[in-house]
């Protein structure tokens, strides 16, 4: 039998004839073309027929695969069914326990952070926006064991909007700001807040609340060519509820200011309301704030000393403006002030900056007593809240709390010429204030009507916890250290965030 002579790759891909000989086949010869045998084909095996016997075992199996599923079928719930549905009203949430959540979330919680206006009923509020009622319920219920409850269901809420429908509106972009201010269950899961910001920001820019709607009609024009479904951010008209909104999540996240933000800062100003207003002077003190965070980033070499000393002084003009055009409606409010003087510890921060001087300074010294003086007003402030005040405060004020303990620290210990680092213990009792906010948070449950049958409030735990510490420090030291006898990382354990 002759053996089989497999045609060249030349010939193959030409389908032509190919004659080959011993230095290649006539047709390359003759094209002067390199000759390549062609690769072998692979056979394909014939298919084998399944016996009668392989076809009732692969039947069997498959049975017995659908019994087991049918008898798992109860845990084997899509993600979508097993998140709960937002919170409706039931015996457990009575209408009456539904408007006094609701005005206590008015009356505590909107004063510090007037995000929304909310002139309306429990009931109304279920019906037109449900996610912002659900993160309401959860934040401001009155009692302990039941907003422990909800707080943890609506995370479920947050992650089935988010991640299994994706819902993208107005409604969910409050209810997320709400939480992300306001609930105290997160178990010192700092991550969970900034996720929370996170996807609000991400809800600003799909529904185009972070700038005007495009005027040109070529863009709507190309959407409907294609005969697709306009977006939001097209069709959306500007409202004031959407412009609160957008300063509200500004200044809660790392949105950039923009001019359309100062569009509606000037909008907002115009209409003259209470909240509008305060909402706006946060906005510009925030922009202060990015402001100096930005020029003060890299200022730790003597060689940016210069530098940063101009940015300080054109900062420190721009909080005098600030200062001098605050309304007088809004002069004596007390989360104004205390985020003006947070404002000004973060503007004369670069006197703390051992290594941005090398020598003395005057420029330095008069920086230092600028973060005394705020570090002081920003404490008084402070005290004269109410211990019916600490149960609406919102998390960035107890993130100043914070700073403020580590300026009080860094200024008792700053080994600068002329300055004198006993200077602020003798203007600041900080071991007074210290009690006074214990004494406050123990009181929250006495002024504010809170159910703790059930379960102690968030507030009187935190203020055990301090109180403990206080005895396990005392244990192990076998006496109760002063404020100023304290290691710094023993004071910065004390975390005012544990509210988060």
């Amino acid at each position: 039998m002759s053996k089989t002579v497999r045609a060249c790759t030349n010939c193959v891909r030409a389908k032509a004839k190919c004659l080959p000989n011993h230095n290649g086949c006539e047709r390359c010869l003759r094209l002067h073309k390199t000759c390549t045998p062609s690769p072998p084909l692979r056979r394909q095996q014939p298919i084998s027929r399944l016996s009668v016997g392989h076809v009732h075992a692969l039947e069997a199996k498959l049975d017995s695969l659908a019994s087991l599923l049918s008898q798992c079928q109860p845990q084997l719930q899509s993600p979508a069914e097993t998140l709960p549905e937002c919170p409706e009203p039931s015996p457990l949430s009575p209408a009456t326990d539904d408007e006094l959540t609701l005005t206590l979330f008015q009356r505590h919680f909107l004063p510090f952070l007037p995000l929304v206006v909310l002139d309306t009923t429990a009931a109304q509020l279920q019906q037109d926006k449900p996610l912002l009622w659900a993160a309401i319920a959860a934040v401001a219920t009155p009692c302990a064991s039941r907003q422990r409850q909800l707080s943890l269901q609506m995370r479920h809420i947050v992650a089935r909007e988010a991640f299994v429908k994706g819902t993208c509106s107005l409604d969910f972009l409050l209810a997320l700001m709400v939480y992300a201010v306001w609930d105290r269950h997160r178990e010192h899961k700092e991550a969970l807040a900034t996720n929370l910001i996170q996807q609000a920001v991400a809800i600003v820019y799909e529904l185009g609340l972070h700038e005007p709607p495009p005027k040109d009609p070529a863009v709507r024009l190309a959407y409907d060519v294609k005969c697709i479904l306009q977006p939001v951010r097209l069709t959306r008209r500007e409202t004031v509820e959407e412009r609160r909104a957008l300063l509200a999540c500004y200044t809660l996240s790392s949105l950039p200011w923009t001019a359309y933000l100062d569009e509606c800062v000037s909008t907002l100003e115009a209409h003259k309301e209470a909240d509008d207003l305060l909402l706006c002077q946060l906005a510009k003190l925030r922009l202060i704030v990015d402001t100096a965070n930005t020029a003060y980033c890299h200022a730790y070499d003597p060689s940016h000393q210069e530098s940063a000393l101009l940015h300080l002084h054109s900062l420190t003009h721009r909080l005098g403006s600030f200062k001098a055009g605050i309304p007088p409606s809004l002069a004596q409010n007390k989360l104004l002030r205390l985020q003006r003087h947070h404002t000004e510890m973060v503007v004369h921060d670069i006197g703390l900056r051992d290594s941005l001087f090398t020598g003395p300074s005057q420029a330095r010294v008069d920086c230092l007593q600028a973060d005394l003086a705020a570090a002081r007003n920003w404490v008084d402030v402070f005290l004269t809240l109410q211990p019916c005040d600490y149960y609406g405060l919102p998390f960035s004020v107890f993130t100043q709390m914070n700073r403020w303990l580590v300026v009080a620290l860094r200024l008792n210990t700053c080994d600068c010429p002329g300055w004198d680092m006993n200077l602020f213990r003798e203007q600041v009792d900080v071991p007074a204030a210290f009690n006074a906010v214990v004494n406050h948070f123990s009181r929250v449950r006495d002024e504010v009507p809170l159910d703790t049958t059930l379960e102690a409030d968030v507030f009187s735990l935190i203020a055990a916890k301090i109180e403990a510490r206080k005895e396990a420090l005392e244990a192990r030291l076998g006496y109760l250290p002063s404020f100023w006898d304290l290691q710094f990382d023993e004071l910065v354990g004390i975390d005012y965030n544990m509210l988060l």
